[in-house]
């Protein structure tokens, strides 16, 4: 069977339009997970400041939320506590509004926006990032200015984890 020009053409177009759907799917999927381990980081830092909470009570935490939520993957108490340092990484560099759901002891999952002072492209390129490349370049680095080259370099580049971790390990140590 002869197949037409056009008819391949077609086929081209579906799967652009197919492979263009697939990758702004996963990349709103990664913007929310990320938007929800800032928001549970967040109301783990402030826990922890205003209640005192402990090691203990978030490895309890993440044992409850394993009975609530059987088969929960990605909420181990270590995973939690990378959450928390996630927020404070970037909690000075956020705008972050008071909404009643936070008096109210809820988690609310509000926009994660950058102060003016923070590039407006690092928005588009902290969201493409996985959370593991997050964690990485957060303890990697120290300064502001550091974390968001790497971001930014490691959106642009399409670096692996791997390659991020060496190329920061070779700069940042020479």
């Amino acid at each position: 069977m002869e197949l037409s020009k056009n008819y391949i053409e077609n086929i081209k177009a579906l799967k652009s339009a197919i492979l263009q759907s697939r990758y702004r799917a996963a990349t709103l999927v990664n913007k929310e997970l990320l938007t929800l381990y800032f928001a549970i980081g967040k109301f783990i830092s402030h826990k922890i400041e205003e209640e005192k909470w402990g090691a203990k009570v978030i490895e309890i935490l993440s044992a409850d939320l394993q009975v609530e939520l059987p088969g929960l993957r990605g909420f181990s108490a270590t995973y939690i506590k990378r959450m928390r340092l996630f927020f404070e990484a970037w909690e000075e560099q956020t705008q972050i509004r008071p909404t009643l759901s936070n008096q109210l002891q809820t988690i609310d999952l509000e926009e994660i926006t950058f102060r003016p002072t923070v590039s407006a492209k690092l928005e588009k390129s902290f969201f493409g990032l996985s959370f593991s490349h997050h964690l990485e370049i957060i303890q990697e680095t120290q300064k502001i200015e550091e974390k968001i080259f790497y971001i930014q370099k490691t959106a642009s580049e399409f670096w692996s984890l791997s390659t991020a971790d060496y190329l920061m390990l070779k700069h940042l140590k020479s």
